[in-house]
């Protein structure tokens, strides 16, 4: 747990990297094991951020959305805690008919979404190289009792979420959003303070870690775009 917020912390040194979960036993355990400059823990909702408004520079969230009760209470929370011109970085999977909806909650947030993408056939063949080793895994390390579900989590061949990915009823969604300076969505607190602009590196590097669909934008080389180290980054749901 936490492997996504220690990977971004590790190879991309934004000046500070907080992963979130909503169980204090998983921050725990990220906290005694995830160890990088800059990087720590908290327990939180999503839905309800513990943090000040415009208190970072990109949010990331990953395969986590679906479990969240109201997405769009959560969409409004990124753009409070996001400084202004700061970037959402998410993927998840949908069913067929919610894309849609998705896309309109996107829309509706106040987010000028700047990608969408379906890496549904990415992640399929992601999951397919990865089978057998997984497999392994829970077989010498999970009780047998809990197997089932263990296969399950971790979307092995067969199971719902991989058919329902095969079979097209799921697809799995990526999209790239950026706050708009000056949005505030009813019934949440203005920006308490301003941050002229995100390290424009740190968001094509981000970018590039989480394009999983055709080649990397930009060069690898630009680490900083000439605006010094990378910034703040939160990420929600620590089970990466």
């Amino acid at each position: 747990r936490g492997g996504g917020a220690s990977y971004i912390s590790r190879y991309l040194q934004p000046r500070s990297m907080t992963g979130m979960d909503f169980s204090q036993q998983a921050v725990d355990l990220c906290n005694r094991h995830r160890l990088a400059p800059g990087l720590a823990f908290v327990c939180g909702d999503a839905q309800s951020i513990p943090f000040p408004a415009s208190s970072f520079d990109a949010v990331v969230n990953i395969e986590s959305s679906h479990c969240y009760e109201s997405m769009d209470t959560f969409l409004a929370e990124v753009c409070r805690v996001l400084r202004p011109d700061g970037r959402f970085f998410f993927a998840d999977l949908r069913s067929m008919d919610n894309v849609k909806t998705l896309r309109e909650q996107f829309n509706a947030c106040g987010l000028t979404v700047e990608k969408e993408i379906d890496i549904t056939s990415n992640v399929l063949t992601a999951l397919r190289m990865d089978n057998a080793r997984k497999l392994e895994l829970i077989d010498a390390l999970i009780p047998r009792m809990l197997h089932r579900p263990f296969r399950v989590f971790a979307g092995i061949a067969g199971t719902r979420n991989y058919a329902g990915l095969e079979s097209g009823k799921l697809r799995y969604q990526r999209r790239a959003g950026k706050e708009q300076s000056g949005t505030r969505l009813i019934g949440h607190e203005p920006k308490v303070r301003r941050r002229t602009r995100v390290a424009a590196g740190f968001r094509r590097r981000l970018d590039d870690v989480l394009d999983l669909h055709g080649e990397p934008e930009g060069q690898s080389g630009d680490h900083d775009g000439g605006s010094g180290r990378p910034t703040d980054a939160v990420a929600e749901g620590t089970d990466q």
